[in-house]
């Protein structure tokens, strides 16, 4: 990083104020999200990069959901940041989809009523 050049850091008032939440509540939403905090003097940080690639990810996350098979190219046409939508994409496509094993087949009423209720 050169002088003068912007910090890669983001502390954690501008964070709280983003998501309009105080700063204890920031910190514990950010650890709930696995983003390493660091501490320098009597201020805390996050580095820019691993907030902007949180943000990506919830809101690539819900395109996934709303675009299964295409959520991806929207994504990388939305990110401007080649950076940020490559880390993003590639965190998500290594998580583990969760797939249904088995097919639960009802055998009266109150089994599809039973099933209706929990698969929604």
């Amino acid at each position: 990083m050169s002088i003068g050049a912007e910090s890669p850091l983001i502390s954690i008032s501008e964070i709280a104020a983003i998501l309009k939440k105080k700063n204890d509540a920031a910190i514990k939403w950010l650890t709930e999200h696995k983003v390493s905090i660091h501490k320098f003097g009597k201020s805390s940080h996050v580095y820019k990069i691993d907030w902007l690639i949180l943000l990506g990810k919830i809101y690539a996350k819900e395109l996934r959901k709303t675009y299964p098979n295409t959520w991806s190219d929207k994504y990388r046409m939305i990110e401007k940041n080649e950076i940020i939508s490559g880390m993003v994409i590639h965190e998500l496509a290594s998580e583990k989809a969760c797939l249904p094993t088995t097919v639960v087949k009802p055998i009266n009423n109150n089994d599809k009523t039973f099933l209706k209720s929990i698969t929604r």
